[in-house]
């Protein structure tokens, strides 16, 4: 049964998670006013971040090689992937920024046979908030550019 999903990295029970957290909160900035308390004013919300541990076993389907190395290959590209969760739940997209990984049992051939992981997964949020006025802008001046044409062209038949 599948848990989450990190992008095409599916996070399935029973190896995940024998551990989640959930952090968020607030940013402050702190102002001090002479003879008075300091005054608190919100400057926006923290990214969120979810901390994950599970299992890797053999017993439970595939040699944990496979899945480790799908985790480090995303570790290593560095890229935003959507994070959704078997309830529907879609928190958004986010990276993973930090990968531990503990070798609990190896086989014979130094194959591990079990392997405990934990992911940090942070927040990615798009940073467009210029980009839509900007691309309003950009359709505007293409209107104009497109009347302006029509005009030279209307005025040259």
């Amino acid at each position: 049964m599948i848990y989450a999903l990190l992008g095409d990295i599916s996070i399935e029970v029973p190896e995940w998670p024998t551990a989640l957290s959930r952090k968020q909160g607030h940013n402050y900035a702190e102002h001090q006013p002479v003879g008075r308390p300091p005054l608190l004013q919100s400057t926006g919300r923290n990214l969120i971040e979810f901390t994950l541990e599970g299992h890797l076993h053999r017993q439970f389907g595939a040699a944990p090689s496979a899945s480790l190395a799908k985790l480090r290959s995303a570790v290593a590209d560095a890229n935003a992937l959507p994070l959704v969760f078997g309830t529907g739940e879609y928190p958004g997209k986010f990276v993973i920024t930090d990968m531990g990984e503990t070798t609990d049992s190896a086989g014979p051939n130094s194959d591990q046979d079990s392997v405990t992981v934990t992911l940090t997964l942070r927040e990615y949020v798009e940073n467009d908030r210029l980009a839509s006025p900007i691309r309003s802008q950009f359709d505007a001046a293409k209107g104009l550019f497109r009347e302006a044409v029509e005009g030279v062209r209307s005025w040259l038949q």
